[in-house]
């Protein structure tokens, strides 16, 4: 399968999500409305099935290149002819998307796009606007999914995947002594190192 990745830059999430289309054996084509450095494409090891680059919006030019970014999307699906386009964060790169009015879009939520910007004003006419163009959502939590559906998505066309723990890396080996002293043995012990702010 040909996928077009349209996303706001280059995360760990990002990285992670192609990685994976890449290892399940498809085609990548990668575009960043913000920045997407050289090497996002050489790091992952498919150089045959991957390409990349970025229309370089820095924040403060998003919505002036915004309808550049929009036409040069339209080319460049016309040309790629993707069978897909994954598109997120919601008001960055799936907003593109949703101005180009191409299909199949799905749409991919990172939770803050919906659950913060996604509460009022601009930021919430947004998200509903392109929720509303798409044919599909992926999102991590039922929280997410909740407010896509109040936002306008078809809840039937949501798909929630939680990001869960590699137990191979996250499981103990031995018997914990700080379990045992908090009287933990049989409790399930869940960690965020995630900044809550």
């Amino acid at each position: 399968m040909k996928i077009l990745y349209v996303t706001r830059g280059w995360t760990v999430h990002d990285r992670r999500f192609v990685g994976s289309l890449l290892d399940a054996g498809h085609t990548v084509a990668l575009r960043a409305v913000e920045h997407l450095p050289a090497s996002a494409v050489k790091d992952l090891a498919a150089p045959d099935r991957i390409s990349g680059g970025s229309w370089e919006a820095p924040r403060a030019m998003f919505w002036v290149r915004l309808p550049w970014m929009v036409r040069d999307l339209r080319r460049l699906v016309r040309d790629l002819q993707p069978d897909v386009i994954h598109a997120g964060p919601i008001q960055r790169g799936a907003l593109v998307a949703a101005l180009a009015d191409v299909h199949p879009m799905v749409s991919m939520s990172w939770g803050s796009d919906v659950l913060w910007e996604g509460r009022r004003g601009w930021g919430r006419r947004l998200a509903s606007f392109v929720l509303r163009r798409s044919d599909a959502l992926l999102c991590d939590c039922e929280t997410v999914r909740q407010r896509s559906v109040a936002l306008g998505m078809d809840p039937s066309r949501i798909v929630v995947f939680p990001w869960g723990v590699d137990l191979k890396a996250f499981s103990p080996k031995v018997p914990s002594r700080i379990r045992r002293v908090l009287g933990w043995e049989t409790a399930v012990v869940l960690m965020s190192a995630r900044p809550w702010e």
